[in-house]
């Protein structure tokens, strides 16, 4: 017969219980500070004691500045384990600033001022910071002195990585191009990415001053659960670039939704092409939701949204929806030519619904279908600013379909199919062809933010898509609920609409294939 436990010792053991699960709040400086004991930030474990014993289940808190040597790899997060997450909290002011952070291939980061692993969460706090100071197009000026150019990454996440996120940092100066014509180092990424990821995360985070902002390279791998959401991006050649150059790769579930994105001036003199966001693959089924993002960009612009393919096509399928895509360049002569959304040879099909765009007042078309690639669906689009509308790389039979209750705002020609010669098509001609029965023409009456006004042709003028069964897609850019039934609004936002949160969709594959 088992005894029954004293009641003291029950209530002891009740009290101890909670201590044992709770996670230990446990302080880290560069060096050793005060007594060593991590109680605090005056008696902070070392960066070096981190790298060695830190343990999931704990917050491990960062104090002061850490100043690391050029290329260095100042923190390796050691793997935390499901149900037990390693969070790296920067404590206010805390900030991580080198020459250079991390080590490289010879053409990709490798390392960086944070290395992750799994179950790892990284936590910028109030205001923390990575930084570099001292990386650049070669002889021109960074904030420390005069720039040198090397491969650098502020945050690096290697491949199978499993329940990571990235949250809260400003990410800066990793590498400044200065309008240099020699920027070699175009793969220096504020956060770094490399092979499978699943449940990884990069959000609310500011980074700006780097050859791309955010890049999730994932060739031969599987992206499932990802989500890159309510960044705010500028100075850059690519904004956000997810992609895989060789085949046996797949997603699932990709988000790329909320970020803005501006200013990739510094990049225009450079060869290389600009673009807000980038997706590719070489696999079929690779699908990206592409929604409620603001991007304004010119310089040598591809696209705002540039879907394409890795090293041969099938490339990216894309839902594109409730962005507003501004685009300020209107020469069409640099490379890519401009264009809002380059949808690529050998990519796609693609959905594009509930878009703003707008043009420079100039002759660039805004949208470019590059020959081979297709569109299912092109309906509820807002288009304004340019002489055409939409240009397709081949005739428009077959690879465009579903074109309806668009605006076209000044726009002469809604549709170009390249040719020899070209054929540009007036609305009425367009609607010969099958598409835009119910389009409108009128004023949208935009305010500075790019909604919509009184008056505007815009309101009650598009089609009801929630038969579609994309969640994100029933509210607008600012998380207004579009109604159930009867008409929406054209573009990205319903009239008079407020702000709300944006969830991440679901049951997007059925437009794609």
């Amino acid at each position: 017969m088992r005894k029954a436990l004293p009641l003291a010792s029950l209530v002891l053991l009740m009290l101890l219980l909670p201590a044992v699960c709770a996670a230990a709040d446990i302080y880290i400086s560069q060096n050793t500070s005060g007594s060593d004991s991590g109680a605090d930030c005056a008696n902070a474990h070392s960066a070096s004691w981190f790298n060695a014993n830190a343990a999931g289940g704990n917050i491990y808190h960062l104090c002061g500045t850490f100043t690391g040597t050029a290329g260095q790899n100042m923190l390796v997060a050691p793997a935390g384990s499901a149900g037990k997450i390693l969070t790296i909290l920067f404590e206010p002011n805390a900030k991580m600033t080198s020459p250079h952070w991390g080590t490289n291939d010879g053409n990709f980061p490798t390392g960086g001022a944070i290395t992750v692993n799994n179950y790892v969460t990284v936590d910028g706090g109030s205001n923390g910071i990575i930084e570099n100071t001292l990386n650049g197009a070669a002889g021109t000026s960074c904030p420390g002195g005069t720039c040198t150019s090397n491969i650098s990454a502020g945050i690096y996440v290697a491949s199978g990585k499993t329940d990571v996120e990235i949250r809260n940092l400003k990410i800066q100066n990793i590498y400044l191009c200065n309008g240099a014509s020699s920027c070699a180092s175009f793969y220096s990424s504020g956060i770094k990415s490399s092979g499978s990821k699943t449940n990884f995360s990069v959000h609310d985070n500011v980074i700006t001053g780097t050859s791309v902002g955010i890049y999730l390279e994932y060739s031969g791998s599987v992206l499932n659960n990802v989500n890159i959401y309510k960044n705010t991006l500028s100075d850059q050649y690519w904004g956000i670039n997810v992609g895989s150059g060789s085949s046996g790769n797949s997603t699932s579930n990709v988000n790329i939704y909320g970020n803005t994105m501006s200013n990739f001036d510094t990049w225009q003199n450079t060869t290389a092409h600009e673009d807000g966001i980038i997706v590719f693959s070489s696999s079929a089924a690779n699908v990206f939701n592409i929604y409620n993002n603001f991007i304004s960009a010119h310089g040598n612009l591809t696209g705002n949204i540039f879907c394409t393919y890795g090293s041969a096509s099938p490339g990216a399928s894309c839902n594109i929806f409730n962005n507003v895509l501004y685009v300020n360049n209107n020469t069409c002569s640099a490379i890519g030519g401009g264009r809002a959304i380059w949808l690529h040879g050998g990519s796609g099909p693609h959905a594009l619904m509930n878009n703003t765009v707008i043009g420079p007042n100039g002759t660039c078309p805004l949208i470019y279908l590059e020959s081979p690639t297709s569109v299912s669906m092109f309906q509820n689009n807002l288009l304004t600013g340019s002489t055409i509308g939409v240009e397709n790389g081949q005739a428009f039979s077959g690879n465009f379909s579903n074109a309806d209750y668009n605006l076209y705002y000044n726009i002469t020609y809604p549709g170009l199919a390249d040719g020899s010669p070209n054929t540009y098509y007036t609305l009425a001609q367009w609607k010969t062809l099958g598409f835009d029965a119910h389009a409108v023409t009128g004023n949208p009456n935009l305010d500075a933010n790019y909604m919509l006004q009184t008056g505007s042709a815009a309101i009650g003028a598009g089609a009801n898509l929630s038969n579609l069964g994309i969640t994100a897609l029933n509210s607008d850019k600012a998380g207004v609920a579009r109604p159930a039934s009867g008409a929406w609004d054209i573009g990205a936002f319903q009239y008079s609409s407020g702000t709300g949160s944006i969830d991440p969709p679901s049951g997007l594959s059925a437009i794609v294939h």
